[in-house]
């Protein structure tokens, strides 16, 4: 009697009997875990060289932005140094004018500022100290002060003066001749340029005699 076949796509041959059907079965399906197993290998390395080609992708599009970004920093700073406003000191002067022996002598003293920049110094204010020293021990004998506070703006290339009158008497006016007194004055500037920045200036002056141009006290200029 001949053995059982089974139908089917492993036990179609003639003579097979279920014992090698199953067999060959098996093997084939090994075969086919194998090759499912070779095709999920090969998935998950593509997918990982994807992965890997995306975060290098990443890493150079990042690399490319911070570059780009600081290329942008160093233009918008060159463009704020070339472009901003800039005031400084054109000039601190005064004059004293005698009336008659024994009265009040009144003194006129000048500030000049000038914007040496390319756009307008705008929310300019002023502080001032200004008295009369002694030259040799420094004290100080008399003086004021003054704040300044929405003076406007300086326009590019434009100057800005300012005035203040005080009285001395006639013994310090004597004494500004002889320069045994000096006039000193403290100046301090603040303003705010175009890009938004705000900006100080500051430095003391000094002179004597009856009239004269104040000159800078070392040390004590400062402009950012």
């Amino acid at each position: 009697m001949a053995k059982e076949r089974l139908p089917g796509e492993f036990c179609n041959k003639v003579g097979q009997d279920i014992d090698q059907c199953v067999a060959e079965a098996a093997w084939s399906s090994v075969r086919i875990a194998a090759d499912a197993a070779d095709l999920a290998t090969a998935t998950f390395w593509v997918n990982l060289a994807g992965m890997v080609f995306v975060a290098l992708a990443a890493l150079f599009a990042f690399k490319a932005y911070r570059e780009a970004s600081k290329a942008n920093r160093i233009s918008l700073d060159s463009a704020e140094r070339q472009d901003r406003a800039y005031v400084d000191f054109d000039g601190v002067s005064y004059e004293c004018k005698p009336q008659t022996h024994g009265a009040p002598v009144p003194t006129r003293l000048r500030i000049e500022l000038k914007n040496f920049g390319q756009t307008p110094a705008d929310d300019l204010t002023l502080s001032l100290d200004y008295g009369l020293f002694e030259s040799k021990d420094q004290n100080k004998l008399k003086g004021a002060t003054e704040e300044l506070k929405g003076l406007g703006a300086i326009m590019p290339q434009d100057q800005w003066g300012r005035t203040t009158s005080f009285n001395i008497s006639d013994g310090e006016f004597l004494a500004l001749q002889t320069g045994s007194v000096e006039l000193r004055v403290s100046i301090g500037a603040t303003y705010t340029d175009a890009f938004g920045k705000l900006h100080t200036l500051a430095s003391t002056f000094v002179g004597s005699g009856a009239k004269a141009t104040l000159g800078f006290v070392p040390g004590t200029r400062t402009n950012r």
